[in-house]
């Protein structure tokens, strides 16, 4: 997985919320995915939701790029995804 400076600095934040500021295309929301991808990786069985204030601006941004983070992975497979309920 290659990541960037936002990831390092996320993965290193040691506190219980992290606040993530930036421009647009500063990678604030595909480094807070990869990390949230590596939680659950780490953690089997965890739940993970990621929300967003309408369902097209979660389409165009957290999800295409989660999905993009597992297919460069080779991770992702159709069978674990639920597109009915949005669920991976």
């Amino acid at each position: 997985m290659n990541t960037t400076n936002v990831f390092s600095k996320l993965l290193a934040a040691n506190t219980r919320y992290v606040i993530s500021q930036g421009g647009t295309s500063s990678s604030k929301t595909y480094s807070m995915l990869q990390l949230l991808y590596l939680i659950a990786y780490k953690k089997q069985g965890t739940h993970i939701s990621i929300v967003s204030e309408t369902l097209p601006h979660l389409k165009r941004g957290a999800m295409r790029d989660f999905f993009k983070i597992l297919i460069q992975d080779k991770l992702y497979s159709e069978k674990y995804h639920d597109k009915t309920n949005r669920v991976f």
